[in-house]
């Protein structure tokens, strides 16, 4: 159990972070590793960080122009030569085990990628374990419960070898991980998953994804990227799985729409879209798992628009606003 792994690490604009995410990499039990940093254009400190660590003989380092943590990722992927694959966030950091004790599960089970769980790391110092969904669940379960984010689908949690990576690469600037890990998942033949938390996540409310919960454009195109997901979904043959897919995207276009009538931040294009979308003919089963207040507030959208409105205001200042998320 000696074979060389990749450690892809995207930076951007985290100088409070780095230092401790660094340093827990460097740290691994499992020596046989190479760190690929890749500086995507950060206007703070973090590349003078990221420099700081060039005369370590496991660390490559790679500045860029800032394209987004995906295409940071796919320099990362570009130049590995490992047998092995991992993401780490550059505001996260890992566990001494991290790389060896996945590793060590990949080659026993021959295996083609791990899930691990994780800790959830507060401001406060606070740290919480969040065990990994995909527990008690076999290879094809997981791939079918990927698609629709029923198992996190993240790139982080999950460690691979390197042949799945082959022809693949992130497409997206934003939510890479939801339009393509599921792929990168459906090309395995075995996944197995770890209980113990490997990797250290950080609740950090400053970052993109973790400001107000309703920014309407950031969640139009997530909806999208889940949207776009209905081919693989379909591939399954399995009812249960579509539907659960268009269930999470109807059920969070709904919400957006009952919204965007209050902040009116969606182009008149991607309203209508949403619109569209929610007044199609769905199955009884997808209807069925929307719980009451959304279909209530799909109702409004379809027979009363004016009333819609209104309660997209009532919806905001009750649930979204910032004082009371």
């Amino acid at each position: 159990m000696n074979q060389l792994a990749s450690i892809i690490i995207p930076v951007y604009n985290v100088e409070k972070y780095l230092k401790e995410c660094l340093d827990s990499v460097l740290k691994q039990t499992y020596k046989n590793v190479e760190i690929l940093i890749v500086d995507d254009g950060s206007t703070d400190n973090s590349g003078k960080i990221c420099d700081s660590y060039q005369n370590n003989s496991k660390v490559k380092i790679f500045h860029q122009t800032n394209a987004g943590v995906g295409e940071a990722r796919n320099t990362g992927l570009n130049h590995a030569s490992g047998k092995f694959i991992f993401f780490v966030d550059s505001d996260d950091w890992v566990h001494p085990d991290f790389v060896s004790h996945a590793v060590y599960a990949l080659e026993k089970n021959n295996a083609d990628m791990a899930i691990f769980s994780y800790m959830e790391a507060f401001e406060n110092g606070k740290t919480f374990p969040k065990a990994t969904k995909s527990i008690g669940y076999n290879t094809d379960d997981i791939k079918r419960k990927i698609v629709c984010d029923d198992i996190e689908n993240y790139a982080w949690n999950k460690a691979y070898r390197s042949h799945l990576w082959k022809n693949i690469r992130f497409t997206q600037r934003w939510f890479e991980d939801i339009s393509l890990i599921p792929y990168v998942a459906n090309s395995t033949t075995k996944i197995i998953t770890l209980n113990e938390p490997l990797y250290y996540y950080r609740i950090n409310n400053g970052s993109y994804l973790h400001q107000r919960s309703y920014n309407c454009s950031r969640d139009f195109l997530k909806l999208q990227t889940q949207q776009n997901l209905e081919s693989l979904a379909k591939s399954f043959n399995d009812l249960h799985i579509l539907h659960r897919l268009q269930f999470k995207v109807l059920d969070g276009s709904i919400e957006l729409a009952i919204l965007n009538y209050y902040l009116d931040e969606l182009s008149s294009g991607e309203a209508l879209s949403l619109e569209k979308y929610i007044k199609k003919d769905w199955s009884k089963d997808v209807l069925r798992q929307l719980g009451h207040k959304v279909s209530f507030m799909r109702w409004l959208i379809i027979n009363t628009p004016a009333l819609a409105r209104y309660y997209g205001n009532f919806r905001y200042n009750r649930k979204c606003s910032i004082n009371k998320k």
